[in-house]
């Protein structure tokens, strides 16, 4: 693969950036003008003459050369580029930022490309932090005292429900329910809110609810103490494209959460008396941290060769298509991998603890 261009210098920047500049030999320049001059005279229409059959100098004293030089540049770039990541192996994050320093027929093309790339950092010893933090295990008992709170609960809600059906003078926002108005605790009552066929059936089905409650609560607990602590051991010069994405998609979820609250984005920024810049200032070290995790699962999967299985992506990937058609297959795919990956690695980090799998990667 024949390359045009020369003189590339690397230049580090703070955020994970670089910035690369160099040179495209002015003969190539002069190829890509001549098909650029081609392509752009086919869609010219002058008078007197039909679409695409231009003159070509008439075409060029008409538009200019200039601007046809800076398609010939695009072209030029489009090229060249993909042959300098490749050749100087970087790993690159995002769209880059090309700038173009010099331009003039019969000149090399001087440019600046400015992208972000993949940190390379090195990773504490997860495996010992992990170990360390699953030692301290939580009680996930249920006792009868969580049953008898959740049963209460239970009873006042159907006591509300009662007052607000019947209309009577209690019937507001927060009534006082007193003992004498809950249902009695017995058979009948737990019939009533379902299909249990009597109290002790709904006991049962409280306990095991309760129980896996606290078995997720708690492992998500122990997850996001892992993390925290690896990250606390972990120096990563997190790319501003990463962040800046993670605080994209909090924005994206929590418009959707106001607009079901029936609310405009708009409007709720006026209610708290921010504007989004400054929203996008408070979520900032949290997006940080997000796009670390991110950084620092990927790290530990490619250490430990652990992978998503494959059919499980398609599978899932389809699943999403199915329920959103303007989904991008491309995006479905790398998403569903993402989180199968992130579920693997932290089974694998779970496991260290000798500590019994509590979720499967879907």
């Amino acid at each position: 693969m024949k390359k045009h261009y020369k003189d590339i210098v690397i230049k580090q920047l703070p955020k994970s950036e670089i910035e690369l500049t160099g040179a495209i030999d002015s003969k190539y320049l002069d190829e890509c003008f001549s098909r650029a001059t081609l392509e752009m005279s086919k869609h010219a229409e002058l008078p007197g003459f039909r679409k695409g059959k231009v003159p070509t100098e008439m075409f060029v004293e008409r538009i200019g050369e200039f601007a046809i030089l800076e398609e010939a540049a695009q072209l030029a770039l489009d090229s060249e580029y993909p042959k300098i990541v490749e050749e100087e192996k970087i790993n690159f994050l995002g769209r880059p930022s090309i700038k173009i320093t010099k331009l003039a027929k019969g000149n090399d093309l001087g440019f600046t490309i400015t992208t972000a790339v993949a940190p390379t950092f090195t990773l504490p010893d997860y495996k010992k932090i992990s170990e360390s933090i699953l030692k301290e295990k939580e009680d996930d008992v249920v006792t009868d005292k969580d049953v008898s709170d959740v049963l209460d609960e239970m009873r006042k809600h159907q006591a509300h429900a009662r007052l607000h059906d019947t209309g009577t003078e209690h019937n507001h926002e927060n009534p006082d329910i007193k003992e004498d108005m809950l249902p009695a605790l017995d058979d009948e009552f737990a019939r009533s809110m379902g299909t249990f066929k009597d109290l002790p059936d709904l006991i049962v089905k409280i306990k095991e609810n309760l129980k896996d409650e606290k078995v997720r609560r708690r492992t998500e607990k122990t997850r996001t103490s892992i993390m925290e602590a690896i990250i606390d051991g972990t120096t990563i010069d997190t790319p501003e494209i990463l962040i800046q994405s993670e605080i994209e998609k909090m924005l994206l979820e929590f418009k959707g959460d106001v607009e079901r609250a029936g609310l405009t984005f708009t409007d709720y920024l006026k209610t708290v008396g921010k504007s989004e810049d400054d929203v996008r200032k408070e979520w900032y070290p949290v997006a940080e941290k997000k796009a670390k995790s991110h950084l620092v699962i990927n790290k530990i999967a490619e250490d430990e060769k652990i992978y998503p299985d494959a059919e499980k992506v398609r599978s899932e990937a389809e699943k999403i298509l199915i329920m959103h058609k303007d989904a991008d297959s491309i995006r479905a795919r790398a998403y569903v991998a993402m989180i199968l990956t992130n579920e693997k690695v932290f089974e694998f980090l779970e496991s260290i603890g000798g500590k019994e799998k509590t979720t499967e990667a879907k």
